[in-house]
């Protein structure tokens, strides 16, 4: 799910190429007005958009989540500005590893790649 089309036609080529069209859809519009009328389980979510939305597209997908599924989180850390927050996409951030800190159900692997990723299963 992407509003703009560009960057899945990048992947798109790709996934096509290697025989997974039929295994992955790409869909245009707003991830959360999309999420909101899925009734579809999902093995993989990559989330990587808004980062002030971040915990409302984190709680979305996973109630969409399959048991084994995998939730992977980019950016995590923001730069560093996660924490010293300045900027209200930095609270939102922040709030959502607070909240992440608290769910004690799910496992979370933490990945120190780049601006960091987070890895998230039930």
């Amino acid at each position: 799910i992407d509003v703009n089309e560009d960057p899945a036609l990048i992947g798109k080529k790709y996934w096509e190429k290697e025989g997974y069209d039929k295994n992955i859809e790409f869909v245009q519009g707003r991830a959360l007005d999309i999420l909101e009328k899925e009734n579809e389980s999902f093995d993989f979510v990559f989330i990587d958009a808004d980062k002030k939305g971040t915990l409302d597209y984190f709680k979305k997908s996973l109630s969409l989540q399959n048991q084994n599924g995998l939730i992977i989180i980019d950016n995590i850390w923001l730069k560093g500005s996660v924490l010293e927050p300045h900027r209200e996409m930095h609270f939102s951030r922040l709030e959502f590893l607070k909240f992440i800190d608290k769910e004690k159900s799910l496992n979370k692997t933490f990945l120190p790649i780049g601006d960091g990723i987070l890895l998230v299963t039930k």
